[in-house]
């Protein structure tokens, strides 16, 4: 252990790196989900400035990551390596934030456990799967940010200091460059900053006028409280969320069951150190949303682990620094706790590797590899959501995929295309669109789009629209 924390970083790059290779061993090539297609989309548009144009899934508010892919695409590195290459350093980056944090509050040893925890929580390799490079990204920052505003909170006299000119440039730049490449890299973070921000000063100011008031006890309970009491109204029915596809409160619960048993086994002793915790204002943050269930709290669960991770390292370290204190009994009692805990993370780990498999297979990716040679330059693709960001990754053809990406109809005359309208009817709806428009989808249903006469198959899966008025 004391070799390893002498070169805990390097090892902490290393063995994130390998951990976040092993669907590529597994499955090969395109292992990742969603969000991977839009990413690669932007990479292969037309290359005209820094940053290049924004489209869907890097828009005009995600100035720092495309900043980053466009000056590695200036660099004339392969596509597929600054697509992965650019996820997998977000990703190590936000390990070694953590583990930064932790350490200078809680020692290396502490920071360590917390890089491991990071590397190999069921939670983060789900994230690192949907390729949620923007939130890896902005939340390296959130972890300086609040690295900083904790420091700069932390300053004896502070409040005597509130006056024009009293805090140095090095002080104010080291703690709002942070948040301003926050706000450069991902929406939803902003605005976890911003909640985060308000917790902080709430922490600091009970803690500086209510002396024996527990932040983490008054602020949490509170928080509780007032969730369940607007879940028990009319919250959902007046203010309905649209889902993000991620995680729900089971699979969350499943996954971090470890953790949350490290804590709750060293709560008594670890109340007041989480009150002092950096993250601590991003813990009640993340409650908050996910509790409440805001816009997009499937992904904030992303954020709520880090946080629990955070507080679980410290744990550990208590649980070592009292184990030769222990009774034998004590010393058996905590091998087999932490036997138990070591196999049921790296269990989820694994279990996650292996079920967040790829969503189309080889066969699909050479098909639509192949659109550019078979679809005119404009061309318009309508397809299912399943193949949306595939075709907007590998193809330089308009895709057009109702409910998904921005396109001009109205998404109840679309849902009247696939549930209600004859062959005719289907054909009628069509014709405005522009042409030449083909069909993209699975073989055996075809005729979800249209099954006539004057739908010409081009390929195994690609038909193309060529009715007459």
């Amino acid at each position: 252990m004391a070799f390893l924390l002498k070169l805990d970083w390097i090892f902490l790059v290393l063995l994130s790196v390998l951990t976040r290779l092993l669907p590529f061993l597994i499955y090969g090539q395109n292992p990742l989900g969603y969000d991977t297609g839009f990413y690669r989309h932007y990479i292969i548009q037309s290359f005209t400035s820094i940053p290049n144009h924004a489209t869907a899934g890097l828009t005009a508010n995600a100035t720092v990551p495309r900043i980053i892919l466009d000056t590695l695409r200036a660099l004339g590195l392969p596509t597929d390596l600054i697509l992965y290459g650019t996820l997998i350093i977000a990703f190590t980056g936000s390990v070694l934030a953590l583990r930064f944090i932790i350490k200078k509050f809680y020692g290396k040893e502490a920071g360590f456990i917390s890089g491991l925890l990071f590397i190999f929580s069921g939670v983060q390799q789900t994230g690192y799967w949907f390729f949620l490079l923007k939130n890896y990204i902005a939340l390296t920052f959130l972890f300086l940010f609040l690295y900083q505003l904790k420091r700069f909170l932390d300053q004896p006299n502070l409040l005597e200091k509130f006056k024009p000119f009293s805090f140095s440039i090095k002080e104010l730049f080291l703690l709002f460059f942070p948040a301003a490449l926050v706000f450069l890299s991902h929406k939803t973070t902003s605005v976890i900053l911003i909640v985060s921000l308000f917790f902080a000063l709430a922490i600091f100011l009970l803690q500086k006028f209510w002396h024996k008031l527990n932040p983490f006890t008054a602020i949490t309970s509170s928080i509780i409280i007032i969730a369940a009491l607007i879940k028990i109204t009319l919250w959902q029915n007046l203010h309905p969320q649209p889902p993000a596809i991620f995680l729900e409160w089971p699979q969350f619960l499943s996954l971090t069951a470890p953790i949350l048993l490290i804590l709750l086994l060293n709560l008594k002793n670890l109340k007041y150190k989480i009150a002092e915790n950096p993250l601590f204002p991003l813990f009640l943050t993340g409650n908050l949303f996910t509790l409440l269930e805001w816009t997009f709290y499937q992904r904030i669960f992303l954020f709520l682990d880090l946080t629990l991770i955070a507080f679980a390292a410290e744990g550990f370290s208590l649980i070592k620094n009292n184990y030769t204190q222990n009774s034998y009994n004590k010393k058996i009692t905590t091998i087999v706790v932490l036997a138990l805990f070591t196999g049921y993370y790296l269990g989820n780990f694994y279990l996650t590797v292996k079920k967040y498999s790829p969503i189309i297979t080889k066969e699909e990716i050479t098909e639509i590899k192949n659109l550019d040679n078979i679809a005119e330059k404009n061309s318009t693709i309508l397809t299912v959501s399943d193949y949306t960001p595939w075709i907007h990754g590998f193809s330089h053809r308009q895709v057009m995929s109702p409910g998904l990406l921005e396109y001009n109809y109205n998404l109840a005359d679309w849902q009247k295309f696939w549930f209600e309208m004859n062959q005719t009817e289907k054909i009628n709806f069509l014709k405005v669109f522009p042409k030449p428009l083909y069909f993209f989808t699975i073989p055996y249903s075809n005729d979800n789009f249209i099954d006539a006469t004057c739908v010409k198959e081009k390929t195994k899966y690609l038909r193309s629209f060529e009715c007459s008025d």
